[in-house]
């Protein structure tokens, strides 16, 4: 049984906290109580909403160790425990091992637990109350005849199949666990299959059993969340979720976490429903202690109710195998003393997009005098360079996600700002502004900006689309207007009074980290915001740029300031430079309240 254990890698790997007390906190969670300690949680399975059933791995010690105490004292005497026969045994093991296929050898490690891994393993089945938490019904499966256990699901009668990816195998077990019948063939449904009659889910999805999700994300706080469920042929739902992560569904119900600042788990729970547009339930996790952290891990979803596995420990010391981390497992009926919000979500067909999508490219040419092109390029973003095509296939739901976050991004500068960036300018002419969308530039840059005749143009590929990069190509614009502005006393000579003597920027081949001159990058580190800014002076400013608007941009909380404006003091003189350099250029800064780039830094800056 030995070689089940090779599975675990693939499976989440937590002990059980082995908590008697059942924890029922405001939201409806109530804490499983009854399972087993010192065991690994495998997988969940649901069936209507009167019973859960859950299967976890156990060790079990060797006869040796399984003796009286009296007769164990043994067990703690080291020497004699590191015998040559257990060495011969593992070195069997290994032999077993490279016998088996290259799919499986990839899994030969596992979590030591505390019976260490002299012991043998087998499965136990676990009949959960819903409305208590506590283990109805458990029993032990020893002889397993599967070869690997990833996981297991209801059948259309009731019953529980355990089943092995790997082998392609299942058994049947009825809800008194009993074993129906022989192992037979398995083979699960791909997410092609799923959504296959959905052209809409490419392969930048990620698909669940019962939805598939992408996402874009604005400045840290917002994303807009796109579901697909696989009932439906076409469409799309498209979601101001804020920052949740989905773990699990049922119908369209979607069950995840919320996600802090730090990209961490917030500990708080939500059950969003795109059939009603309303969030149907809501809860924070327990707390275990001052200095634990608390990480949901995994749900199940089902009608009114769910399944939720939490992790509380260090994850520093998880990822170094220093200490397991140690699982909690809650039924929670998500409904219980929480009030239905709601939340904006719109459905949107293959045809809606396409429309949505035009209408988008009309108002943002009504509103700001942008020309933008869809999967369509000029004469440069076309052009043979394998470094800087535009690949014009962006499917339409990415189209959507882009040009919404252009909107978002356009809609903090203040009114007539954008027009001034490429017009009414002394020595440059410059009569227009593009923007070409594409799904992916061939050759290394996520995005690029440049002029093509009298117009300004800047390149995105919804592949890698951010608001940051958005900050930084447009910084790229801007900079056409400050050297118009700075003419005579020439922008870069301007910027360069704040670089050492014997710096020269190095070039766009220098940037590359794998070539980089890491004793010249350290030594010039204090002048920059970012090492990419040691390219050119071009770049220095867009990132310095991209930089503080990202800080200024964040909503409910206050701007904080870059790490490097507070850590070296010539990127931060060269950021209010740049801020009262963009103030003078452009006649609508005139008399303007902080701006979104001066927020963090708005002490420092005269106006």
């Amino acid at each position: 049984m030995k070689k089940i254990l090779s599975i675990m890698l693939a499976a989440s790997i937590v002990f059980l906290s082995g908590c008697s007390a059942v924890f029922a906190p405001k939201g409806g969670l109530i804490e499983i109580t009854g399972l087993e300690e010192h065991t690994q949680y495998i997988s969940t399975a649901v069936k209507g909403e009167k019973h859960w059933v859950l299967l976890a791995g156990v060790f079990i010690p060797d006869e040796e160790e399984s003796e009286t105490p009296s007769e164990a004292e043994p067990e703690a005497d080291v020497p004699e425990e590191e015998t040559e026969e257990p060495e011969q045994a593992e070195e069997e093991t290994s032999v077993e091992e490279a016998e088996q296929s290259e799919q499986d050898s990839e899994q030969e490690e596992y979590y030591e637990g505390e019976e260490g891994p002299a012991g043998e393993f087998y499965y136990t089945l676990n009949l959960v109350s819903p409305k208590s938490g506590r283990v109805l019904r458990s029993k032990a499966i020893k002889d397993c005849p599967l070869e690997d256990v990833f996981g297991m699901k209801p059948d259309e009668n009731g019953n529980i199949m355990l089943y092995d990816d790997y082998h392609h195998q299942k058994v049947t077990y009825s809800m008194d666990f009993e074993q129906l019948g022989e192992v037979e063939k398995y083979t699960a449904v791909t997410a092609e299959e799923r959504f296959k009659d959905n052209a809409l889910v490419t392969g930048s999805f990620s698909t669940y059993d019962s939805f598939a999700h992408n996402y874009i994300e604005f400045y840290g706080k917002d994303r807009i969340n796109c579901f697909a469920f696989p009932d439906e042929k076409d469409c799309l739902y498209f979601a101001d979720a804020e920052r949740f992560s989905p773990s699990c569904g049922d119908g369209k119900r979607v069950l995840g976490n919320m996600i802090e600042d730090d990209y961490s788990t917030s500990g708080k729970l939500r059950v969003y429903d795109f059939s009603s547009n309303l969030i149907v339930g809501e809860s924070q996790l327990p707390s275990f202690g001052k200095n634990k952290t608390v990480y949901f891990t995994q749900g199940v979803l089902q009608g009114d109710s769910a399944f939720v596995a939490v992790e509380e420990g260090d994850m520093e010391e998880k990822q170094n195998q220093e200490s397991p981390f140690y699982a909690h497992y809650y039924v929670w009926n998500y409904t219980t003393d929480f009030q239905p919000v709601a939340f904006t979500s719109k459905r949107m067909t293959a045809q809606k997009l396409k429309d949505s999508n035009k209408l988008f490219c009309e108002e943002i040419k009504n509103d700001y005098g942008i020309d933008v092109h869809l999967n369509e390029a000029n004469e440069e973003t076309k052009n043979e360079d394998e470094v800087y095509a535009l690949e014009l296939t962006a499917p339409d739901y990415s189209l959507y996600e882009t040009l919404t976050g252009i909107r978002a991004f356009f809609a903090l500068f203040p009114e007539g700002f954008v027009k001034e960036s490429y017009s009414n300018m002394e020595h440059k002419e410059i009569e227009g502004f593009d923007i070409f969308i594409g799904e992916r530039v061939k050759g290394y840059p996520s995005a690029y900006a440049n002029s093509y005749g009298d117009r300004y143009y800047i390149a995105l590929a919804t592949e890698s689309f951010n608001s940051e990069t958005l900050a930084h190509e447009y910084m790229h614009i801007l900079d056409g207007r400050l050297d118009d502005y700075y003419w005579e006393e020439g922008i870069d000579e301007m910027w360069d009074q704040y670089l050492p003597d014997d710096f020269e920027y190095m070039g766009y081949e220098d940037a590359d980290e794998s070539e980089w001159d890491e004793e010249a990058a350290e030594s010039f580190q204090e002048y920059f915001a970012t090492r990419y800014g040691m390219s050119a002076a071009t770049e220095d400013r867009a990132d310095t740029f991209a930089s503080l608007f990202e800080s200024g941009a964040y909503e409910n909380q206050k701007p904080e300031a870059p790490y490097w404006y507070e850590s070296f003091k010539v990127p931060a003189k060269k950021a209010v430079l740049l801020c009262q350099m963009l103030r003078k250029a452009f006649p609508s800064l005139k008399n303007a309240p902080a701006q979104v780039w001066e927020k963090s830094i708005e002490k420092d800056i005269k106006f």
